[in-house]
């Protein structure tokens, strides 16, 4: 048995990759990624890389121009090798080599869905691709407002619960004896338009500081915004190590996890730091309408909000005012109890998948 991962994308973007090689690695089954370097970076790839540069300002044009470029790789790497199954990250590159999913590796591939691309608005086609793959798996259930409903999905949280195991000591907090609230934005910097509201609402606040720890595209702009503005009570603290991720959670008190409300992929999924946030116990921000705000609200895991209505510092200090660890801490625990059974379902998809040609 011989498995091919077809990820276009860099690897230092995808951790949920390692959800797949971490089952392979345990069965002894053999592998290659192959995969689109869109960075120009030398990452060590265990398989084959295809170097085309297409970071976040790259145009329309090129970005399908490179999407082509890394299907033909793929279709010559594939046909080099004589894979047993495949497992297809992102439904554009699918689309690509859609005929030959379908001739070559009907029921033997696995389809990943982390994003709603643009690749989602061919719905017909998509549907074809779900159909002909052995399982297709989803890292949200709010996803399935948006895919195809007779099909049942698998779902792939983003996130490693042996995480939740690393905390030892006590995160139990009071926020109601707290003078000073750290509001943290920890990962990629993006959703500029919604970070620009919620500053606005907390310029200058003697209790709220805004802490914007990462980097990404709306980094330069909310800094800049900043400035001109003197706002004196957001700081921004750029890249940061992986393993420093969970200390950052640790020394915040509310996790900014806002999305765009009309963007329907952010709009229905699930962000990484919602689950850190609950791994850390720290209650989250998140927009009103969402796929999270339903989570949140169901486990009471913080704030929902409004960003054009809500009176956001009287919104959070309500909040505050009537914090209960306790019961809080009891949501986090109810909500990761369930990622964990739709975890151990993933893996035994999946082990079930490479158990046979």
């Amino acid at each position: 048995m011989k498995v091919a991962l077809l990820l276009p994308a860099n690897i230092m973007h995808t951790p949920y990759l390692n959800y797949y090689t971490r089952i392979l690695n345990e069965n002894g089954v053999d592998y290659d990624i192959i995969n689109w370097n869109k960075l120009n970076i030398n990452e060590n790839v265990k398989g084959y890389t295809y170097n085309f540069k297409c970071d976040y300002e790259t145009n329309a044009i090129n970005k399908i121009k490179g999407y082509y470029l890394f299907s033909r790789f793929v279709r010559k790497t594939l046909k080099k090798e004589n894979y047993d199954k495949l497992i297809v990250f992102i439904p554009q590159l699918a689309l690509f080599i859609n005929d030959l999913l379908k001739h070559e590796y009907k029921g033997k591939y696995i389809l990943d869905i982390r994003d709603f691309g643009k690749a989602n608005r061919y719905s017909e086609k998509l549907d074809s691709i779900i159909n002909n793959s052995e399982f297709t798996v989803i890292s949200s259930k709010g996803y399935k407002s948006w895919l195809p409903s007779k099909y049942n999905y698998v779902i792939s949280h983003n996130t490693l619960l042996e995480k939740n195991s690393v905390i030892k000591k006590n995160l139990a907090t009071d926020l109601r004896n707290k003078k000073e609230v750290i509001i943290s934005n920890i990962g990629v910097i993006r959703n500029y338009d919604e970070n620009c509201k919620l500053i606005d609402a907390l310029s200058n606040s003697n209790r709220f500081k805004l802490k914007y720890i990462g980097e990404g595209i709306s980094e330069d702009d909310l800094r800049l915004l900043c400035k001109q503005s003197n706002v004196y009570n957001v700081t921004f603290f750029g890249r940061y190590k992986k393993a420093e991720e969970l200390e950052f959670y640790q020394k915040s008190d509310i996790i900014n996890v806002i999305t765009p409300k009309k963007k329907i992929g952010n709009h229905t999924a699930m962000a990484n730091r919602f689950y850190n946030a609950c791994i850390s116990k720290r209650p989250m921000l998140v927009t009103k309408g969402s796929y999270m705000a339903e989570v949140l609200k169901k486990h009471d895991l913080g704030i929902e909000l409004d960003l054009d209505n809500d009176n956001i510092p009287k919104k959070i200090d309500t909040y505050i005012n009537r914090f209960d660890y306790k019961k809080f801490s009891q949501g986090c625990n109810d909500f990761l109890n369930e990622i964990e059974n739709d975890q151990k379902i993933f893996v035994a998809k999946v082990t079930e998948f490479i158990k046979y040609k």
